[in-house]
């Protein structure tokens, strides 16, 4: 679905929108958001992944600080991790 220019899986609160952008560089377009229920640790909870066309931002409670940022040309290899009913990217 499309939500404010950008693409998204479900629905997510103002504030949780509002949080991803924010971690994110100003100059730079949300593009994509991928919102979960599974964190790094295998445990429920809220977490998202979120792309501009140059930058993202992983947001999970696992995480130190509770969110990663980085740039999309400094990932060298990514791949999902295959889990009964989930995945792990």
């Amino acid at each position: 679905m499309e939500k404010n220019g950008y693409q998204i899986n479900q629905n997510i609160s103002d504030s949780l929108e509002q949080k991803i952008i924010s971690l994110l560089p100003e100059s730079e377009k949300l593009v994509f958001v991928v919102v979960g229920d599974m964190t790094r640790g295998a445990r429920y909870g809220e977490t998202v992944f979120a792309a501009t066309e140059k930058s993202f931002v992983a947001i999970d409670p696992a995480l130190e600080n509770g969110y990663y940022a980085g740039k999309i040309e400094d990932v060298e290899k990514s791949y999902v991790k295959r889990m009964y009913g989930n995945a792990e990217l």
